[in-house]
């Protein structure tokens, strides 16, 4: 988990993990890595705005990411769970990269 300009404390960490792991788990042996970045969109300027990008790199299959923003780090990984689930879900159905047709 990376983080640029946007404090998040252990609690939340251990949410992100958590929920991670309890939505993502059945896709693990599938999955070779798991990155989530939280930025502040609005930099020193102020403001609420949270970017929460989850990128997932599968084995054999291209990466899938997906974006949301929100007020906190807490709202906007629950607001990417579901999404990314049905993106890695739809990317692991389709044909592996390089079958034949």
């Amino acid at each position: 988990m990376r983080t640029f300009g946007v404090g998040v404390d252990v609690a939340t960490r251990a949410h992100v993990r958590q929920t991670l792991a309890a939505k993502l788990g059945r896709f693990a042996p599938r999955i070779e890595r798991l990155t989530v970045r939280f930025t502040d969109v609005n930099g020193p300027r102020g403001g609420v705005d949270v970017a929460c990008d989850v990128k997932v790199v599968l084995s054999g299959r291209p990466s899938v990411v997906y974006q949301t923003r929100g007020r906190e780090p807490r709202e906007t990984i629950d607001r990417a769970v579901p999404g990314i689930v049905r993106a890695v879900q739809s990317a692991l159905a389709r044909a592996p990269r390089g079958a034949p047709r």
